[in-house]
């Protein structure tokens, strides 16, 4: 007879220790890695949509370029988005009353100690872009 005593492990169901281990240190990857892109992302197309309202207007009005970034400088102070340096990270291209702003900066965030995440933005900004 080979009856066999059944044990612990043999009714025992669910997942491991390791796997349960390898599922937290996935989620808090994925997690960190949300909190480094995200933010960086959604303040790019609010600065985008900003911009290019602002280029409407300024198209409208036949406004020039120096008008044109003053206007922008005082929409982005109403959204409190005082760390934004026009002069570097934007260049308005064009002639009056069909400007354009051309964007490239890129973004910093810190992932882990001595590990960072670039989020780099490049393109140019039409009025077009306004009504999305």
């Amino acid at each position: 007879m080979n009856y066999q005593l059944p044990t612990l492990a043999h009714h025992q169901r669910g997942e491991g220790i390791g796997g349960i281990v390898a599922m937290v240190i996935v989620f808090v990857m994925t997690l960190k890695l949300g909190v480094a892109i995200i933010p960086a992302q959604m303040n790019d197309r609010t600065l985008d949509s900003a911009i290019a309202e602002e280029l409407v207007k300024a198209n409208a009005k036949k406004a020039s370029e120096k008008q044109l970034l003053g206007a922008i400088s005082n929409q982005l102070e109403i959204n409190a988005m005082y760390n934004v340096k026009l002069d570097e990270m934007y260049t308005v291209q064009g002639s009056v009353g069909n400007l354009s702003v051309h964007k490239k900066y890129q973004v910093e965030n810190n992932l882990f100690p001595g590990v960072f995440i670039t989020n780099k933005f490049e393109g140019d900004i039409t009025p077009d872009m306004a009504s999305e």
